[in-house]
């Protein structure tokens, strides 16, 4: 996005229907956050910005080549004037207001959000944290770099290859950027169905995108041949861009296909205007009210969102308003992103731009090298000090302590025997462990409860669980890190069985996310694939191996004790108490029983044809967590979860009763 900022020109004729293409793609942009405009589709404007940006580099960039006088010092040193000042400047104030109004879990998280935009790595960081689409992507005011990222990580590759492809002719250079637009291409339909989030954040799957814009600039004076051609092919590439606008919404899987309505449209329409040709769209689009919009669109851009996300954050009332309050609201938010992106165009993007020469070069690296370490200065403090909790009054901090983990619960075993490396011990080397806890991170959140249990009944116990790594032999995680470590860890936990005394194996995991292959909660943007066959076969393969496993435990000897599902919420519940503690914001409403139900419908009759098997015993927490109608996540004020769907100590303490169960003790024990 930063390089659609450049005039059209670097010698060559200033076009002013690109600033005016400019101005629509943030204003869609802006109108589909600030929301109630009717562009459903507005996220489209992104990637009119890529064809855009890969049009214009490519016009500078080849010029030079062919002139002989492309450095690449002087084009990094370029982007970095363009880019770095005005997003500096967002980044320092986005840190100071996140430092005064988020609290300490989500200022960590910001963080962390700010030392990969530093590192330039933020599309990759979002890609690991939520999808652009999910309730958690309207806390994160540093979202909308993502953008930033791949065309940066694009402007750091893209001249090495056109100087390389260069060397072998024009057709050469056309060629190879076909071939990797088209497995660009190919890679984000790929990723659409398999991993959503990665086809939206990815690197590889939005190449293509840019590289649109690239072949658009390499294919010479236009090859139209009449106005009335040259009208039509502009009035198309409008038409598409407002298509996509006006129909598409955060259903439509994208990009992948969908972005093809974006791309061409914004390609017709500056192909259009090449050649000094001269349309009516042009026109519209180079009036003084679009053609400065677009001259303010990278401001504009940077500004406006994490405007948005804490005004939302703060007083998210505001945001369920009706009638003249929510309109009012919407336009005052659009009026103060253009005030905004007007003053840091006017006061830091120009200022920087205007220096030039070899003192201006070293400036630049100086500068960008010098507030990068800043702002990583700022970033590691932060996240190692867990959002720096004593901004906050006292009893915040004690809500929040309440969502810590203790240290130290699960020992690792000495003596380690038959159990798998990644195995740890609760309770004394010296007694025999009669109970396995295997599972994931929902295991892992148990260990406190199985610590108080297993001390009442003077016992070990074994815990083998890794982080969406779910107590299944023979799974296989497709894309997922741990694939490899996850299948292991279940066929390593079944031969270790074999060999231990252990007489119980407690199953824990968040068993929807992989009968469903989604999340259903604030950190749902990736999906847990089971097998190369694809997400919709997530339920019958998830169905197939849970019994296969327990089949094979029980053909050991061992009995079975299976924990239900936790209930999942869709949002940060500790943060929201803490929030309605400070700011007394309305809570949140309680989930619905019937939304739980319809979230477990693989799981529910598994678990009951399960709970049938002699040697197997099937504990529901929703008996504990539900009522009639909804399913709690707070008690007395008192937040029961970490975050959507992993439990508070006070939260684990509800559970007593069903792990006492596991260890055969009386209530009250």
């Amino acid at each position: 996005m930063p390089e659609s900022q450049l005039p059209s020109g670097h010698g060559q004729t200033y076009r002013p229907d690109i600033d005016g293409l400019r101005a629509i793609a943030v204003l869609a942009v802006l109108l589909y956050h600030v929301g109630g405009f009717g562009l459903s589709g507005g996220f489209g404007g992104v990637d009119v910005f890529f064809v855009i940006s890969g049009y214009l580099i490519t016009t500078i960039i080849q010029r030079e080549i062919e002139a002989g006088t492309f450095s690449l010092l002087n084009f990094y040193e370029r982007r970095i004037r363009r880019i770095f000042p005005a997003l500096v400047a967002v980044a320092v104030a986005a840190t100071a207001v996140s430092a005064m109004l988020l609290l300490p879990e989500d200022f960590k998280e910001y963080g962390k959000s700010l030392l990969n935009l530093m590192a330039i790595s933020s599309n990759y960081y979002f890609l690991r944290k939520t999808g652009y689409f999910d309730a958690a992507a309207g806390e994160k005011p540093l979202l909308h770099t993502w953008s930033l990222a791949v065309e940066e990580q694009f402007y750091i590759v893209f001249p090495l290859l056109l100087l390389v492809l260069s060397r072998f002719g024009r057709r050469a250079v056309i060629l190879g950027l076909v071939v990797l637009a088209a497995g660009s291409f190919m890679t984000s339909i790929a990723a659409l169905d398999r991993a959503p989030a990665r086809a939206f954040f990815a690197t590889p799957g939005r190449v293509w995108e840019l590289l649109v814009g690239v072949l658009t600039a390499l294919m010479g004076p236009a090859m139209i041949t009449s106005r009335v051609q040259r009208e039509a092919v502009a009035a198309v590439g409008l038409a598409l861009i407002a298509y996509g606008y006006f129909f598409y919404s955060d259903a439509t899987p994208f990009p992948g296909p969908a972005a093809l309505v974006f791309c061409i449209g914004a390609a017709l329409v500056i192909y259009a205007g090449t050649n000094g040709g001269e349309t009516l769209t042009g026109r519209v689009l180079s009036s003084p009210l679009f053609a400065g919009i677009g001259l303010i669109s990278y401001s504009v851009y940077l500004w406006h969102w994490p405007l948005i996300v804490f005004v939302r954050y703060r007083f998210p009332e505001l945001f369920s308003g009706e009638g003249a309050a929510i309109i009012g609201l919407r336009f005052t938010l659009v009026t103060a992103s253009l005030v905004l992106g007007f003053l840091s165009w006017r006061f830091i993007e120009r200022p920087f731009r205007a220096r030039a020469g070899t003192s201006a070069q070293r400036y630049a690296y100086a500068w960008f090298l010098g507030l990068t370490a800043a702002l990583i200065a700022v970033a590691l403090p932060v996240i190692k000090l867990k959002g720096l909790p004593e901004r906050w009054p006292r009893e915040v901090g004690e809500m929040l302590k309440e969502s810590e983990r203790p240290e130290g619960v699960c020992k690792p075993i000495a003596t380690a025997g038959p159990w798998p490396k990644e195995a740890c011990r609760i309770g004394p080397e010296s007694a025999a462990a009669g109970t396995l806890l295997w599972g994931d991170s929902h295991a892992q959140m148990l260990m406190d409860g199985f610590e108080t249990a297993r001390r009442q009944s003077n016992q070990t116990v074994i815990v083998a669980a890794l982080i969406a790594c779910p107590p299944l032999a023979g799974v296989t995680l497709t894309g997922r890190a741990r694939e490899e470590q996850c299948r292991a860890l279940g066929d390593n936990v079944l031969t270790a069985l074999a060999e231990s005394g252990v007489r119980t194996v407690v199953m824990a995991a968040r068993w929807a996310y992989y009968a469903e292959g989604v999340g259903d909660d604030m950190g749902g943007g990736r999906p847990m694939q089971l097998s190369p066959d694809g997400i919709a076969n997530n339920p019958a393969v998830f169905t197939a191996l849970f019994e296969d496993t327990v089949r094979r435990v029980l053909a050991l000897g061992r009995e079975v004790v299976i924990i239900g599902p936790i209930p999942e919420h869709r949002f940060h519940v500790s943060s929201a108490m803490a929030r309605n503690l400070v700011w007394q914001q309305a809570p949140p409403p309680e989930l619905p029983r019937a939304v739980f139900d319809e979230r477990q419908r693989h799981v529910r009759p598994l678990l009951e044809r399960l709970d049938a098997l002699p040697g197997v015993r099937v504990l529901y927490p929703d008996r504990i967590f539900c009522g009639g109608a909804t399913c709690r996540y707070a008690q007395e004020k008192w937040p029961l979860y970490v975050d959507p769907n992993h439990l508070t100590l006070a939260g684990i303490k509800q559970m007593a009763p069903l792990i006492n169960e596991i260890f055969a003790l009386k209530p009250g024990e």
